[in-house]
């Protein structure tokens, strides 16, 4: 008798190699599907507007016209597939019982199993940090780690709970399933070789990990404290007067994603001695429920409980001076990019004046044409050669 065909539902956690994952398996989509697995979605953001338009409470702000229905048209791809299927969202994680039931409900025609990766907590809060930076939040190292120590106090702690509390987040989803379902997947300690939480992760996938193009780096990149301390800084003194689009275009598509990360690294974003300590008892609680829930560990549990070296000893702090530093030679790159040299502005200066001056005076429009037509003709012969 045949294995029934699977869907792979990838829930993330954020900051996990989610965004590696999808990267590697929009790019080899093809591949994927030579070995009876579809990655579908007509584009790479296709699995994150189905997220949002399944949750649409919690993403309100990222509704855009192709998200209405964007849930419901995955569901549809997925349904005439006739092998197995991964849909893969780090949004999704943060859904309420109600509407993880929802999102099984509509994939009743085959059988789910739910895939999350996850990282120990002393990586994780530094890493969620500096995205939340990037994302144009404005909380401080110290006071972030404080909060997400205090539990749901402040909205910065309720958001980062809401996605990173392992155990609550494999209950929802896991409700109704069978342990053995659902799969939880452990990015290696540093150190490890460079493909093995892809390993992991094709391993419960069912498909053969070589020959996969994993050249493309992710543009999802760190940043170290005095980086992420000016782009916070930054974010404090635009507040709201840039739009979002713009935003995400300029500031965190090129600046954080492209520019920061190219100058030298010097203070890596690490947890206090003592927060650190409080970090690793959660996680060795995370470690013994999930280990008592009977889930299907793809690593060790291990990889979760921090290792016992990289911790401050008390807050970190930033000067003025590092600010300074790299703040000019951000801005210096900043300008090169949307900054056109000298010769190129005065001969598009004299471009655009001709370009005016042949709309105003016929003698000029039929040299223009006639310009155009030598072009044409000059074309047209190289062609035939």
């Amino acid at each position: 008798m045949s294995s029934p065909r699977r869907i792979y539902l990838h829930i993330g956690l954020p900051k996990t190699g989610t965004t590696f994952m999808q990267e590697v398996l929009w790019r080899n989509r093809t591949n994927t599907a030579a070995q009876g697995l579809l990655y579908p979605g007509r584009d790479p953001a296709a699995h994150h507007r189905a997220a949002v338009d399944l949750l649409p409470d919690r993403y309100q702000g990222w509704i855009e016209p192709h998200t209405a229905g964007a849930w419901h048209w995955l569901c549809e791809q997925t349904s005439v597939w006739s092998g197995d299927v991964v849909i893969s969202s780090e949004l999704l994680a943060i859904a309420s019982p109600a509407q993880a039931a929802e999102a099984l409900t509509a994939l009743t025609f085959a059988e789910v199993h739910i895939v999350c990766t996850a990282r120990d907590l002393v990586r994780q809060i530094p890493s969620v940090w500096q995205e939340d930076v990037k994302n144009k939040r404005t909380t401080g190292f110290t006071e972030f780690v404080g909060q997400v120590r205090d539990g749901r106090q402040a909205e910065s702690a309720e958001i980062f709970w809401s996605y990173q509390d392992l155990p609550q987040v494999l209950r929802t989803w896991g409700a109704g399933l069978p342990p053995e379902r659902v799969h939880v997947v452990t990015v290696p300690p540093r150190g490890s070789a460079t493909d093995l939480l892809w390993q992991r992760c094709t391993s419960v996938l069912g498909i053969d990990p070589t020959g996969f193009d994993m050249t493309e780096t992710s543009r999802n990149s760190s940043l170290d404290l005095v980086q992420t301390e000016l782009l916070r800084r930054l974010n404090t003194e635009l507040g709201d007067s840039i739009a979002w689009p713009e935003y995400i275009r300029v500031v965190k598509g090129e600046l954080a994603d492209e520019i920061l990360p190219a100058l030298s690294r010097r203070t890596a974003i690490v947890l206090p001695s003592d927060a650190r300590e409080w970090a690793t008892e959660v996680a060795e609680r995370f470690a013994a429920g999930i280990g008592s829930a009977g889930y299907d560990v793809v690593g060790d549990l291990a990889d979760l409980i921090p290792a016992a070296t990289g911790s401050a000893p008390g807050p970190q702090e930033t000067t003025d001076s590092e600010i300074a530093d790299i703040a000019v030679r951000a801005i210096a790159e900043l300008m090169r990019r949307h900054t056109r040299p000298a010769e190129e502005l005065v001969v598009g200066g004299v471009r655009r004046r001709l370009v005016d001056l042949s709309e105003q005076h016929r003698q000029l429009m039929a040299m223009r044409r006639a310009y155009w037509r030598t072009r044409a003709r000059l074309h047209n012969a190289t062609r035939r050669r």
